[in-house]
């Protein structure tokens, strides 16, 4: 029992170290309780222990903002919304610890640097698999929780937010070895590799900072406006046109309004359109705004997006198309209707663009991501690959306004270090952030009376490794889990590996 209990314990420190509470620190212990419980412990123990650390970490860290963001969404009552969440976010959890648990029945049998790095290798690759199935995890990443410690997030320019998880669980498992019953000099080199990699990860990530200071920013420059509309309604248009009337002043090269902004679709509402138009040509500034689109599909029928749409003045309008749909709120998967029947009435299943759209803004192209879509890299490493210098994300914070900080913020800060370009969250009743490209805060606006506005010069961009090369450190990763199981598939006798690790006198 022993190693559940630690199992739960590392399940609660790492919902510490991801809450908003800035406690990112927490991070570099919180797995040390599951590592050492799982020091001698059988097989059935080794997978229990993985169980109840996933079901804890869903149903203490995730299962909270999940139920209250759902309950906002479809306007149902907490209870009944924690009635519909709950039980499916506890039955993932066991699935996905099920699965740690029986990878880690071969974890090597000796610690020693080995070890710490087939670990962190494995919960690297782990993180990744979670992310190909409901409801994605978006927050549950062990390296997010460093978003905010600048010289640790540095490394995601080389590994991607892949290696910060890495180094954290390398850390966890050298300080964990030094209370597993392994010889003292065996103790000593694990703790010895995951400090190192720590250290290095940590002094390179100063260097590359302080070789940077922060100085004016030479770009564009741009506003971002938020009137806190909870409900989207064709009111909200006068509320946002008036906020931006004064953002004008400011003569900046582009006004932005958030996801959901528009409530009507401008490409087919002629009184929408001509407004937008007027207010674009009478003040000379480019405007990029979030809203609703539509078009008729080529074998037929209306297919509707998410859409973000940039109005530059004497040039028209053109749009990007969301690719990835959050499902349930914006699209009902088929599995969906077969298990708990058809959509609520009000949802109004949407369409996936395909097109990465790069807007020009004078002789500076940036690329767009709305909501949810921030929390993928490849989305944010292919508006980079198309020329992208940088990106503006566009989310209506609305439905996390009474669940706490908004899941997917701390990830535009890691897309701004991964892709190395700056990127400006323009959220609607949410935190507003520009991030130079070393995921400093330059500029911020947060939820208060009133229309918001967050002004602010683009800072330069330099695109990196990581958005050249992509995953190819999660490559090496599997290949390091790899060359760990492949031997103890084949080479470990029956009944040898009933323990993650031998006794002291081996």
């Amino acid at each position: 029992m022993t190693g559940i209990a630690a199992a739960a314990v590392a399940g609660v420190l790492t919902v510490i170290a991801l809450s908003p509470r800035a406690l990112g620190w927490v991070a570099w212990i919180a797995l040390v309780p599951l590592f050492a419980g799982l020091a001698g412990a059988s097989r059935r123990a080794t997978v229990a222990s993985a169980i109840v650390y996933t079901v804890v970490f869903a149903l203490v860290g995730l299962e909270p903002w999940f139920a209250r963001s759902t309950s906002a969404y479809f306007d149902l009552s907490l209870r009944r919304s924690v009635a519909f969440t709950a039980p499916p976010l506890a039955l993932l959890a066991v699935v996905h610890g099920t699965l740690l648990g029986v990878l880690l029945l071969a974890r090597p049998r000796r610690a020693g640097p080995f070890d710490v790095v087939w670990c962190a290798a494995l919960w690297t690759c782990w993180e990744f698999v979670r992310t190909l199935l409901l409801p994605y995890y978006p927050a549950a990443f062990v390296g997010l929780s460093q978003h905010a410690t600048i010289p640790a997030l540095q490394l995601a320019s080389v590994t991607g937010a892949a290696g910060i998880s890495f180094v954290i669980v390398a850390f966890n498992v050298g300080v964990a070895a030094l209370l597993s019953p392994a010889r003292p000099g065996r103790r000593a080199l694990a703790a010895l590799t995951g400090v190192a990699l720590a250290g290095a990860t940590v002094g390179w990530g100063a260097l590359r900072v302080r070789a940077a200071p922060v100085t004016e920013a030479s770009g564009p420059h741009v506003v971002a406006v938020d009137i806190e509309a909870i409900r989207g309604a064709q009111s909200a248009l006068e509320s946002y046109l008036a906020a931006s009337r004064a953002a004008a002043t400011r003569a900046p090269a582009l006004i932005v309004w958030p996801e959901s902004a528009l409530a009507s679709d401008v490409e087919h509402d002629r009184d929408a359109w001509a407004t937008l138009r007027r207010f674009v040509d009478a003040t000379g500034v480019a405007l990029l705004a979030g809203g609703p689109a539509s078009a008729r599909r080529e074998r037929g029928g209306v297919a509707h997006y998410n859409a973000a749409h940039l109005v530059v003045p004497g040039a028209g309008m053109r749009s990007y198309y969301k690719r990835g749909l959050v499902p349930f709120a914006e699209t009902w998967p088929a599995f969906a209707t077969r298990f708990v029947g058809e959509p609520p009435p009000d949802l109004e299943s949407l369409d996936a663009g395909h097109e990465a759209t790069v807007f020009a803004l004078g002789d500076v192209p940036f690329g767009v991501l709305i909501c949810f879509e921030v929390t993928s890299a490849d989305a944010a490493r292919t508006l980079a690959g198309a020329g992208a210098r940088f990106l503006v994300n566009l989310t209506n914070d609305a439905w996390f306004v009474d669940a706490g900080r908004p899941p997917h913020l701390p990830w535009a800060a890691v897309r701004a270090v991964e892709t190395g370009l700056p990127l400006l969250r323009a959220a609607n009743a949410g935190p507003s952030v520009l991030y130079d490209r070393f995921g400093r805060a330059l500029a911020t606006a947060t939820r208060a009376e009133g229309p918001q506005l967050l002004a602010a010069r683009i800072p330069d961009a330099a695109p990196t490794i990581y958005a050249r090369a992509g995953d190819v450190f999660l490559a090496a990763c599997l290949v390091v889990v790899l060359a760990g199981i492949v031997p103890a598939l084949f080479t470990a006798p029956a009944g040898t590996r009933s323990r993650t690790h031998p006794a002291p006198t081996q």
